[in-house]
């Protein structure tokens, strides 16, 4: 049986808003006895509280198809249908709101020559006007919207005739239907698509879509900006993004452009999505980009005027593919995600109704006992900013108290360590984790703040100088790190420490005044209690990719237990007779194999406990080029010695600090790091310093790469 019926309410989303998801409240969720086919689905909000679902519905006979939009109000209950019979087969592409809970929609046939309708309806789904226009098969429709004074924009493509090309095309209709001014935007030669319009604060229209040179060449995003006559104010294209095309566009309070895309591969297929910021000459400002495929056509997502929206993923294979419901920021970034099997409605389509704090999520159900596949809806509310509000604002104030045993010193000092945008920050990342907002580690998300015509930063793409003499290109990424240092502790029986809190700093400084670690990337808790360690890993968990790299530094005591080969670090608030705030070797071991990094390197100036490395000789990679040390993930450590404890002053840190000072050379290996000071340290200590790669947590023979600033 055929995959291509449509109905209402997802009533299995029951279990997806209310099984461990308690930001979001699911208000309401029901089936209707309503196909619709899969080729098209809209939804569109009303100002009256009520929602319009358009599709493609079929006749009893399965053999014909007609439009079909079907009206329910704020609960869920069916108001009515109509089925909109057209002569040939129609497409629906977009429906709009007009005045008085009026609507706009725009359908197209596929025959070979196009036959373009334009209707409005009245909030009864009567009919107040139609009209065709088009007629080659290149001519198209994409969208359709209600100008300041009650008139009508089509945007679209138009055949410019003898060329066998396509201009962007639109078109205006007065109150009654008629045709009445049109405009063309592109170059001679050259196919331009406009899929969506939006009219600017000015009463302007912007305009973007598609731009291809020639018929095999890829097609690149386009924008135009239009005046009220619908003359040219300036067009655009991006020729950075290949296969890609403008889908939908907003303009935020400061009039900047979020312009959001569609990324293909070469096949057609979907493979991300893109978030451009342009200024208001079309100019790129920003640019951010997501992997995953999502649906961001028009009347397909939730969009608010802070940037952020909702999205689901496509459906590319609905029989088998996963489907995400998806909250980006405004750089793109996941505030909360849920994931779906394959068993779970496939969605596709989520909006925001006139009740900014409801939404309204559409998808269909695989095969029932007729073979049938049905599309049901549901309603639901998105709690989660006021979750995060309040978490943040309790554990902000729990974070000013001063602690049980903390001198006056001490106190101020921490309370100068961050300021309230900082610890928003991180108490923010820690509430989404504590909600279960973010399911797993976020895919690797790329993004970069460039202007169109700049080149790739040094951090993006570096020439370097390999020890086999060749040139090569390195992809950096972005360095993490976070420093732990323990010298005051809340248990009388375990001895306070005076320098790693003195050690770290020193580390701290060298890191970010000579090495690419940027400030706000490198996290440094003094005196930290087992459960900020631990919400601080957590945060790296969700927070890193795998185009990062990340080094972890702890000082302080650590402990060996011989008889059940343990090995401990000792936070601040650790009790020498009881090991519930103790912190087990593999419980790091765990979040290094579990950290999505491209390189982790491990930095202990504690006892650590051999049994974690694997250790191997000397130099082992340095046949290796820097590029293929770069290239290959890695997962490595180096500690001070194996003592079961460590002088207060360490040599260890001393000399390693040392050497990241002198060091000259662009490209540092963490290996070879290690081994120029290693003599140092056995020279001038008992201890015996080790070097080697983390058992069992992801290495494949690269290694972490310091990189000295110019």
């Amino acid at each position: 049986m055929q995959k291509k019926y449509l109905s209402l309410i997802l009533c299995l989303f029951i279990a997806l808003f209310t099984q461990g998801q308690p930001f979001l409240q699911t208000l309401w969720s029901e089936s209707l006895n309503i196909s619709l086919a899969e080729e098209t689905e809209i939804l569109l909000p009303l100002s009256d509280g009520s929602v319009i679902l358009g599709g493609l519905g079929t006749s009893e006979e399965g053999t014909e198809k007609n439009i079909r939009l079907i009206k329910i109000d704020s609960s869920g209950a069916v108001l009515w249908q109509k089925v909109l019979d057209r002569q040939g087969v129609y497409q629906l592409r977009s429906v709009s709101p007009a005045t008085d809970n009026a609507i706009l929609l725009v359908a197209m046939t596929k025959s070979e020559k196009a036959s373009i309708w334009i209707a409005k309806l009245d909030k009864s789904g009567g009919l107040i006007w139609d009209t065709e226009t088009g007629g080659s098969a290149l001519d198209q429709a994409f969208s359709i919207i209600e100008s300041s004074d009650g008139n009508v924009i089509v945007a679209g493509a138009r055949e410019v005739k003898g060329d066998r090309d396509t201009d962007g095309w639109l078109t205006g209709y007065d109150k009654r239907g008629r045709l009445y001014q049109q405009g063309m935007f592109g170059e001679r030669y050259t196919n331009q698509v406009a899929r969506t319009v939006i009219r600017t604060a000015d009463g302007n229209y912007l305009a973007g879509g598609s731009t291809q040179a020639s018929i095999n060449s890829p097609a690149i995003p386009y924008l135009f900006l239009a005046d009220i006559h619908l003359g040219k104010v300036w067009e655009r294209s991006y020729p950075d993004f290949k296969n890609s095309r403008v889908e939908s566009l907003s303009v935020d309070q400061h009039g900047m452009i979020r312009a959001l895309i569609s990324v293909h591969a070469t096949d057609g297929t979907q493979t991300g999505i893109a978030l451009l910021v342009i200024n208001r000459s079309g100019e790129l400002q920003e640019q951010y980009l997501h992997p995953s495929a999502f649906v961001c056509r028009e009347n397909s997502y939730a969009r608010f005027d802070d940037g952020q929206f909702i999205m689901v993923s496509t459906v590319p294979d609905p029989l088998s593919s996963e489907y995400e419901v998806v909250k980006f920021d405004k750089k793109l970034q996941i505030t909360w995600k849920k994931s779906m099997g394959q068993n779970d409605p496939h969605p596709i389509s989520v909006i925001q109704t006139e009740k900014k704090e409801t939404y309204v999520l559409a998808g269909w159900t695989g095969e029932n006992d007729n073979g049938v596949m049905k599309l049901e809806v549901t309603a639901f509310r998105d709690l989660s900013d006021e979750l995060v509000s309040k978490y943040v604002a309790e554990k902000v104030g729990e974070w000013k108290l001063r602690k049980e045993g903390e001198s006056e010193e001490k106190y101020k000092e921490r309370l100068a360590e961050k300021n309230d945008k900082q610890l928003a920050a991180d108490f923010t990342l820690d509430a989404r984790i504590h909600y279960e907002m973010l399911e797993s580690p976020p895919s690797a998300i790329q993004q970069a703040q460039v202007a169109p015509t700049s080149e790739a930063s040094e951090t993006e793409q570096i020439t370097f100088r390999s020890v086999d003499r060749k040139d090569e290109i390195l992809n950096i990424g972005t360095y993490h790190a976070l420093l732990i240092a323990v010298n005051d502790y809340t248990d009388p029986n375990i001895t306070d420490l005076d320098q790693p809190v003195k050690d770290a700093g020193k580390l701290h400084d060298v890191l970010v005044s000579d090495y690419l670690f940027d400030e706000a990337n490198v996290s440094f808790l003094k005196n930290p209690t087992r459960e900020e360690i631990i919400t601080a890993l957590d945060r790296l968990e969700y927070k890193l990719t795998d185009k990062d790299n990340l080094l972890i530094f702890y000082a302080g005591h650590g402990y060996w237990d011989e008889k059940s080969e343990k090995g401990y670090w000792l936070p601040s608030d650790a009790k020498q007779f009881n090991t519930a705030n103790w912190i087990l070797n593999s419980t790091l071991q765990d979040y290094i194999r579990g950290i999505q990094s491209k390189h982790t390197l491990l930095i202990a100036d504690a006892c650590f406990g051999g049994s974690i490395f694997k250790t191997r000789t000397a130099f082992g990679n340095q046949a290796m080029a820097i590029a293929r040390l770069n290239e290959l993930p890695s997962r490595k450590g180096m500690t001070s010695g194996t003592l079961t404890e460590v002088p207060d002053k360490s040599v260890f840190v001393e000399y390693l600090v040392k050497r990241l000072v002198e060091n000259q050379e662009k490209y540092l290996p963490s290996e070879q790091l290690f081994y120029s000071f290693k003599p140092a340290v056995l020279n001038n200590s008992e201890n015996i310093p080790q070097f080697g790669e983390i058992h069992s947590a992801g290495d494949e023979g690269g290694d972490f790469i310091f990189v000295r600033k110019k």
